[in-house]
């Protein structure tokens, strides 16, 4: 098989792996986060930042090839001499890793990817993108990929409701702020150029900092939002807590595999919030097949 061809089959072949697995990510995520440890996390954890930080590329490293021979010669009865026992022995090392894969492929190494950045969502996996910290993207702040959309990560100009690490980036003067949506520790935290990161950047008529998620896209921005502006089933920032910005007060919270916390406005924190008879169920979240489908805050029954 000729290499444009093997190439070209090598990427049809991760490309496929990346529709089949993607699908099932945030399923294998949480089932086995449940059983790992956590850390802190920056964005997506970012998927080894460190070597981008450094400016480095990861890549694979040939050793030098060596030959060595012997011989020896020896002298019969005759006179006359034969040489004998000749050995050669060559080393080598392995062959330098050849970047074919493209945009959202399902990549290992940085040097798989015609990017060179292969973005890594730990017990996820890795896709090939755009960048991986906000120092790859001349002009703006990284958006991290859609952990079960499909897409590789990509370069923003800093823009309101765009990806980021830190407040640097953001360059709408409308959204200084790079605050954090939603955190998995050790796995993800959904960063974006937003109008505010607490409560006491906001004032006034709209006193509560809350957010504005698409969690099917993966994307949103925190908001300065009057209180009651968020309806029952909504996210909030403020889980199994009093929370104004709820119409109902209350910012239930969803717990998935002890992994993944998301604040859903509902309508109880206990029993004692609901009518005499009737018990709090818990708010949860229905995973789809691709995703998050649903959200659903707590409910008196």
């Amino acid at each position: 098989m000729d290499t444009p061809t093997l190439m070209h089959h090598r990427s049809l072949v991760h490309t496929a792996r990346a529709h089949l697995a993607r699908p099932l990510a945030l399923l294998a995520l949480l089932a086995l986060a449940a059983c790992g440890d956590s850390a802190p996390a920056g964005t997506i954890t970012d998927g080894d930042t460190s070597d981008s930080e450094a400016g480095t590329t990861a890549g694979a490293s040939s050793s030098s090839t060596s030959s060595s021979s012997t011989s020896s010669s020896s002298t019969s009865s005759d006179g006359s001499s034969s040489t004998t026992g000749e050995e050669t022995t060559v080393t080598t090392g392995a062959p330098a890793c050849d970047p074919f894969l493209e945009f959202a492929d399902v990549c290992e190494e940085d040097c798989e990817c015609l990017s060179g950045h292969c973005y890594s969502v730990p017990l996820v996996g890795g896709s090939c993108g755009e960048c991986k910290v906000d120092a790859d993207c001349p002009d703006g702040g990284c958006t991290i990929p859609n952990p079960w959309g499909g897409e590789g990560s990509m370069c923003n100009g800093g823009e309101a409701g765009k990806g980021c690490q830190t407040d640097e980036v953001c360059s709408d003067p409308s959204a200084p702020f790079c605050a954090t949506l939603i955190e998995a520790p050790g796995l993800f935290s959904l960063m974006t150029c937003s109008e505010c990161r607490t409560d006491a950047d906001c004032g006034g008529a709209t006193p509560n900092c809350a957010p504005e998620i698409d969690l099917d896209t993966f994307t949103g921005i925190m908001r300065c939002m009057p209180d009651g502006a968020l309806m029952q089933d909504q996210p909030c920032v403020k889980p199994d807590a009093l929370d104004p910005v709820c119409e109902t007060g209350i910012c239930s919270l969803a717990n998935v595999q002890n992994v993944l916390e998301v604040g859903i406005c509902g309508q109880c924190l206990s029993d004692a919030d609901c009518q005499p008879g009737e018990t709090c169920e818990d708010a949860w979240i229905d995973l789809g097949g691709s995703g998050i489908e649903d959200l659903f805050g707590s409910v008196c029954m």
